[in-house]
C-alpha cells in the first residue's frame, strides 16, 4: 500500500505508462529505490540529521527505532540506472517492458543498528532518546523486498564505505 499521496501517484503513473506500452513501441521500465544518501545532499536524511546533532550536545529525539532500514548510496544507484540502460540498448530489451526492478543494500538493519553503526564509523557519539517521539502514521517497518535486483547489478559499496565518503570520515 502506498504510504503518502507522492507514492500514491507514482503507483497512478505505471498503470499510464502501462496504457502507452500497450497502445505503441514504447518500453517502460520502473527502478524501486527504497532510501538514498550520499555527499552534497541538503535533504534533511538521517545522516545528515546525525552528523549535525554529533557535533552538538543536543538531544535527539527519535522512535523506538525498530523500523528496519534500507538505504542505498547515490553512487550505486546510478550504477543500477546505467545498468539498466545498457539493459534497454540491448536487441532483447522487450523483455524489460512493463518489469519493476529493485535496488537494494545488502545490509539492512534496524534504526538503533545503524545509529550504533554511524557512531563506530565518526567516532561520534549521538545523543539519541530512543522512544522520544511516535512513530509516524503509517511508519514503514519493513522496506518493500518483493521485487527482482535490476539485472547485471552488483552493489559496489558496503554500507560502511558509503557513510565514510558521505559524512567524510576516514
Amino acid at each position: 500500500n502506498p504510504v503518502n499521496q507522492y507514492a500514491s501517484t507514482k503507483e497512478a503513473f505505471q498503470d499510464i505508462a502501462k496504457y502507452y506500452t500497450q497502445t505503441s513501441s514504447l518500453i517502460f521500465t520502473t527502478i524501486k529505490l527504497n532510501d538514498t544518501f550520499g555527499p552534497n545532499d541538503t535533504r534533511p536524511k538521517i545522516f545528515n540529521l546525525w552528523d549535525k546533532y554529533s557535533k552538538t550536545s543536543e538531544v535527539l529525539d527519535m522512535s523506538e527505532g525498530e523500523q528496519i532500514i534500507d538505504t542505498s548510496y547515490i553512487e550505486d544507484i546510478i550504477s543500477a540506472f546505467k545498468t539498466m540502460i545498457e539493459n534497454l540498448q540491448k536487441d532483447n530489451n522487450v523483455i524489460y517492458n512493463n518489469n519493476s526492478y529493485i535496488v537494494t543494500s545488502n545490509q539492512k538493519m534496524s534504526l538503533k543498528e545503524l545509529a550504533r553503526l554511524f557512531e563506530k564509523i565518526t567516532k561520534r557519539k549521538l545523543n539519541i532518546n530512543w522512544g522520544g517521539r511516535s512513530y509516524r502514521e503509517r511508519e514503514v517497518m519493513k522496506p518493500y523486498d518483493k521485487g527482482i535486483l535490476v539485472p547485471n547489478w552488483i552493489q559496489k559499496y558496503t554500507l560502511e564505505e558509503a557513510i565514510k565518503k558521505t559524512i567524510g570520515e576516514n
